[in-house]
């Protein structure tokens, strides 16, 4: 069983490799840079026990669902976290290189840009025929929606109540918590060229761009999410998508990016007043 504690988690990182730079400037079509900033993050227990992710109380106006997530984050005391095709089974094989070779797929712990690996859980709990226990995960690696399943000793797990549902031809964001509908923005999406891909995502990392007045705000979300035309390159670090501030809000409510998700910069920091936790589930759609 996952338990959950009542006490509201909240989790920020703040980007410190040039990869990162990289993902968000070639994946968002502007110019512009992110920080070599300090890093910090919660603390983590290294117990599977459970925290809770919500964010804090607000006024509800439309429920829509209920909702919840329960978000799988790693050891901080490994450093890399095996990913199996079935509890207990055959490590997954993934191309990691996109050279057509597939590989035992290990994710770093922190990640590049100092966020704590963390997962979207599809499925928890599930025994291996020895008896430990594996949770099955949404995997921030191509193909997009792929899943695998980690030890659950080997991972926190929490909860969140918030998710976001991103409709690529009404140009909006909303924000719900527990269902309830607390916030709707508009947002820029990707051009024609380089559309922003439809799925289910979670967020992976929060990283803050040098300059807040600059091309990505003043914060930018890096999601499990990849762009289908935009493949690995240097410029591009894998095609990740992000959700971020613009210093052109002129052309939200447009196709435009190379497939990253554009916000108002007080729409973007009312995420984090809101307290948008990493593993909070995106849904992007037509």
């Amino acid at each position: 069983m996952i338990a959950a504690s009542p006490c509201p988690h909240r989790f920020t990182v703040i980007v410190t490799l040039l990869a990162t730079v990289a993902l968000f400037s070639a994946g968002c079509g502007d110019n512009g840079s992110l920080s070599a900033a300090s890093t910090s993050s919660s603390s983590t227990p290294a117990s599977a026990t459970s925290t809770d992710s919500s964010a804090p109380e607000v006024t509800p106006t439309t429920v829509v669902a209920d909702s919840r997530t329960f978000i799988a984050t790693v050891d901080p005391t490994l450093a890399a976290i095996e990913v199996y095709d079935s509890p207990g089974g055959a490590r997954k094989q993934v191309d990691l290189d996109g050279d057509g070779a597939d590989e035992d797929l290990s994710l770093p712990n922190p990640l590049p840009s100092g966020a704590p690996a963390t997962f979207a859980i599809k499925s928890a709990d599930q025994a291996a025929p020895g008896g430990a226990l594996f949770h099955e995960v949404y995997l921030p690696v191509r193909p997009n929606g792929a899943s695998g399943f980690v030890r659950a000793d080997d991972v926190t797990v929490s909860h969140t109540d918030l998710a976001a549902q991103i409709s690529l031809s009404n140009h909006t964001l909303t924000l719900t918590n527990a269902g309830t509908v607390i916030e709707t923005f508009t947002v820029a999406v990707g051009a024609p060229d380089t559309p922003t891909p439809t799925g289910l995502f979670f967020v992976k990392e929060l990283v803050e761009p040098t300059n807040a007045d600059g091309a990505y705000g003043p914060l930018a979300y890096g999601l499990s999410a990849h762009s289908e035309v935009v493949l690995d390159t240097e410029a591009f670090a894998d095609g990740v998508i992000g959700i971020h501030g613009t210093n052109r809000e002129d052309l939200l409510g447009t196709d435009v990016s190379h497939g990253c998700v554009r916000l108002a910069n007080d729409a973007v920091l009312r995420l984090e007043e809101l307290a948008v936790p990493l593993g909070m589930p995106v849904r992007i759609s037509a």
